[in-house]
């Protein structure tokens, strides 16, 4: 677990066609700071590649479905 508390900044990338304007000095987007937790496999194939699935359909299924992992 990591936490930053730095702002992250990300910028546009540089439009070629357009030699006048430095487009990657525009800011795209603010990131907050934030807390940065790294999940394991289990996670991933457990519960973000059921995205769609029946299991993950509603409440009730989920709550039966991850009833197995805790």
């Amino acid at each position: 677990m990591a936490l930053d508390t730095s702002e992250i900044t990300i910028y546009e990338e540089d439009d070629p066609d357009t030699d006048e304007v430095d487009e990657s000095t525009q800011v795209k987007e603010r990131l907050s700071p934030r807390i940065i937790i790294p999940l394991d496999i289990l996670f991933q194939s457990k519960i973000i590649d059921k995205e769609g699935s029946i299991d993950l359909s509603n409440q009730d299924n989920f709550n039966l479905y991850i009833k197995d992992y805790y």
